[in-house]
């Protein structure tokens, strides 16, 4: 397989809205156990757990609103991809925070899923209170998270409801 196969995100200097076929291309809601990016997640889970090294994995926010509103949101492809993720990382002294559902639209600047200041300062908190509770050793609010992503996403759930006026 050809290195263009797993390319994530749009080429460099790419600067118009996208279409949702481009959208589709660079952000697949698919992610496969054979991709280079879940092998090497596993790998690292697994020599870190070997080392007892504490890892925290986390999923980047996805902008579900925006998604919805292309008619770009695959709900099964992504509780799929989002179990492939968890799996490949489920090893001793490795936690796993899924983050997908975690801001609304008016966190996010652009199509791509990059965070506006202030969508970057509340996931910065968050991943700060998840390693304070993993450094203390407290079952981690990551931990719980992981276990609970059988409960599948919603396209009724808060995070999916579009928010007007963007």
């Amino acid at each position: 397989m050809s290195r263009e196969q797993f390319q994530i995100g749009p080429p460099i200097g790419f600067a118009k809205t996208p279409t949702l076929t481009e959208l589709a291309a660079w952000f697949p809601m698919q992610v496969s156990n054979n991709n280079p990016r879940v092998v090497s997640l596993s790998a690292l889970a697994r020599v870190a757990s070997e080392h007892g090294v504490k890892v925290l994995f986390y999923v980047w926010p996805l902008d579900l609103e925006y998604l919805i509103e292309l008619g770009a949101l695959d709900t099964g492809a992504l509780e799929n991809s989002r179990h492939v993720i968890m799996e490949a990382a489920r090893k001793e002294n490795v936690y796993f925070l899924d983050l997908s559902d975690f801001l609304g639209h008016e966190y996010f600047r652009d199509p791509y899923g990059h965070c506006k200041q202030e969508g970057q300062e509340k996931i910065a908190r968050k991943l700060a209170e998840e390693t304070l509770e993993i450094l203390n050793g407290n079952m981690s609010l990551s931990k719980a998270r992981a276990e609970s992503l059988s409960s599948n996403f919603s396209p009724n759930s808060e995070a999916a409801r579009p928010r007007f006026g963007w």
